[in-house]
């Protein structure tokens, strides 16, 4: 996939050529942490030289010394946080186009409203970009601070390593209690979000029906379950960030008390007081900000399992190869097909070939696998057996944008997207007008477009234009004869077609026909079976194929001999 993250090493993909900037990243937070010392030293030498000395000029130097430290420290963090702000931006960037893909197929494997893959890629970005890196990166230098503690005095050392160690343990702890309930409570979240997004596509059916109260209710209910498990997992949280900080205040007090005994004994000066209590303070500071930024860390984490294995899913097999532009011919081969999120075949033993220039019919009644089948065709769905062959190469082998480039294909119940009529129609490609008018009119679509506001520049996004279901249908149709494609396929074409639309389809398909094009129609209507070459019958799991007036015959035969078998059995 050219420009997209590999199989199962799809977001260390993206993050590898950000290598050498996490490397200048970990020694800026080094110069960083060094430059930390600034108020120790300052501290230590004021009490120390300044206070002994009496020396203004003393004091002003180190001042000056000081504040110069605190300034480059200042723009080394600016550096350093907008350097990951960056780098997220960037990895994020790389992810994009397969999350988006991701987006586009509805990959069952994340089991997540649409939008997922597209937050999950924000909340990486936010990771690595966000104070949890800025910890990370401080994390492996904090032993300075430790080492500059032993040197002071050894008990200072220890009674910080100690802190440390229960701080450590308290983050560890947290991991263990809340990761599961974390990701428990999001996916509670994700389901609730799932179920008013697909809540909010029906919502003018739900209105008409009067069933806004209970699918309310419904959702009402789900989101207050993932609210529940989100406050329980956050209420434990709050309470292990308590006990952090109870820590981080005792071990301040700690070591200056510490400290002053160690002065009066006269183990430490009075500087070594005060520039160990900062030491101390700065040594834990990156622990606790791991702590602090945990549940971002669970977030990305989650979020990262949800993208990778999406990812995945989506990118099984090959990517296929460039191949030419095909003649037509289609062709399956004991085919078995299996729904996404079912167990079962829906079809079995499913065989037939299509030449270019003949159309096919596939009829059956609801369920029986027709658009199951169109999707395996333009391979968006694997056979669970068999293969299905376009010019004699699996559809696997071919590029998926590849592939999609050579079927005209017309969906059941077409949505505009947000842009224009003409966009609509090219699929957001840059076309000549002329191609884009001439779809258009093989379409029968041209005066309706015509009569819109803008023309082939009217706007259909949710706050433009809104259109019938037919006149969307036919705009939809002349997207799908764009480009002079080699197969076509249309399911479910006359749906919202009036009789002169219907006309206007049948003249569409004997034109098709013509030109040499392959031609797959779903369909309930005898018009389409009329005209269609071959017909391919889907019925309890099973599919006869055959020139259509043999199987149109079988279907006569069935028909008459239901009610005779009926009589008989009556007797």
């Amino acid at each position: 996939m050219s420009g997209q993250a590999k199989t199962g090493q799809a977001i260390w993909s993206a993050l590898a050529p950000e290598k050498s900037l996490f490397g200048a990243t970990l020694g800026y937070s080094f110069a960083i942490n060094v430059l930390g010392l600034t108020s120790s030293i300052y501290m230590l030498q004021v009490y120390d030289r300044v206070l002994t000395s009496y020396s203004f000029a003393t004091l002003i130097v180190l001042s000056l010394i000081a504040a110069f430290a605190f300034l480059a420290m200042g723009g080394l963090e600016a550096l350093r946080s907008s350097l990951l702000q960056r780098t997220g931006a960037r990895v994020a960037h790389r992810l994009g186009p397969s999350a988006f893909d991701l987006q586009l197929r509805g990959s069952a494997a994340i089991n997540a409203p649409a939008t997922q893959p597209m937050r999950d890629v924000d909340t990486i970005r936010q990771v690595i970009g966000g104070p949890a890196a800025t910890a990370a990166f401080d994390l492996p230098w904090s032993p300075i601070y430790f080492l500059l503690l032993y040197v002071l005095h050894p008990v200072l050392f220890w009674v910080t390593v100690g802190a440390a160690i229960l701080l450590g343990l308290i983050a560890y702890w947290n991991d263990r209690v809340n990761a599961a309930a974390s990701a428990d409570a999001a996916q509670a979240h994700l389901k609730s979000l799932n179920f008013a997004e697909s809540a909010a596509r029906a919502g003018e059916s739900l209105i008409a029906m009067g069933a806004t109260s209970s699918i309310a209710g419904v959702w009402l209910n789900r989101s207050r379950q993932a609210t529940e498990m989100a406050l329980s997992a956050t209420e434990r949280e709050a309470a292990f960030h308590s006990t952090a900080k109870f820590l981080r205040n005792c071990l301040q007090t700690g070591l200056l008390g510490i400290g002053a005994a160690l002065t009066i004994a006269g183990e430490l000066s009075s500087g070594g007081l005060i520039a160990g209590t900062i030491l101390g303070t700065r040594a834990i500071a990156p622990v606790e900000a791991a702590i602090g930024a945990w549940k971002t860390v669970l977030g990305g984490r989650e979020a990262w399992a949800r993208l990778e294995a999406g990812l995945r899913a989506l990118n099984t097999g090959s990517p296929g190869l460039e191949l030419p532009r095909p003649r037509g011919a289609v062709a399956a081969d004991g085919v078995a097909l299996i729904p996404p999120g079912a167990q079962r075949p829906l079809v079995t033993r499913l065989s037939f070939d299509l030449k270019p220039g003949e159309m096919l019919a596939i009829v059956g009644p609801s369920g029986s696998g027709k658009s199951t089948l169109t999707r395996a065709i333009m391979g968006l769905l694997p056979c669970a057996t068999g293969d299905i062959r376009i010019d004699g190469a699996e559809v696997t082998a071919w590029h998926k944008n590849d592939l999609g480039r050579w079927i005209g294909y017309l969906p059941q119940a077409p949505v505009p997207l947000a842009g224009t009529v003409a966009q609509n129609i090219t699929r957001f490609a840059e076309a000549p007008p002329n191609q884009v008018i001439t779809a258009a009119q093989q379409a029968g679509v041209h005066e309706l477009i015509l009569s819109l506001p803008n023309g082939y520049d009217t706007d259909l996004s949710t706050s433009g234009v809104r259109l019938s279901g037919g006149q969307m249908q036919r705009i939809a149709l002349a997207g799908a004869l764009f480009g002079d494609r080699p197969i076509i396929i249309l399911d479910e074409p006359e749906a919202h077609l009036d009789s002169d639309g219907e006309g206007q389809l049948r003249a569409i398909l004997q034109r098709l026909r013509a030109r040499g094009a392959s031609v797959i129609v779903v369909s309930h209507r005898p018009q389409a079976v009329a005209l269609a070459d071959k017909l391919l019958l889907l019925h309890d799991g099973h599919a006869e194929f055959g020139p259509r007036e043999d199987i149109l015959a079988k279907i006569m035969r069935a028909t008459n001999a239901a009610p005779a078998k009926a009589r008989v059995a009556g007797e």
